[in-house]
């Protein structure tokens, strides 16, 4: 049970890694901070489309971090890290 726990901790991390690499390199880092910020006071209405709105690399920038914020709410709550857990974490 601990080594699948470990494996799902590793995977979680490496795609939010990945996502936030792929949005970095997508639009260079300083857009995709500055398009990253504008998300954040954009309304995040059913029918918003963030690409549309600030493009693929702010996009992907805005995913990580989401999908970080949660994983590190998962751990301050000393909540194991299940597939239901990574599950949720992904539907952030």
């Amino acid at each position: 049970m601990v080594q699948g726990t470990k494996t799902l901790k590793v995977f979680a991390v490496t795609v939010m890694l990945v996502l936030l690499l792929a949005g970095i390199i997508d639009g260079d880092v300083g857009p995709a901070v500055q398009g990253f910020i504008r998300l954040q006071v954009t309304p995040a209405r059913l029918v918003s489309d963030f690409v549309a709105v600030e493009g693929v690399g702010a996009t992907l920038f805005n995913v990580a971090a989401v999908g970080f914020l949660g994983y590190f709410f998962l751990l301050l709550n000393g909540l194991e890290i299940t597939g239901a857990a990574l599950a949720a974490l992904f539907t952030m």
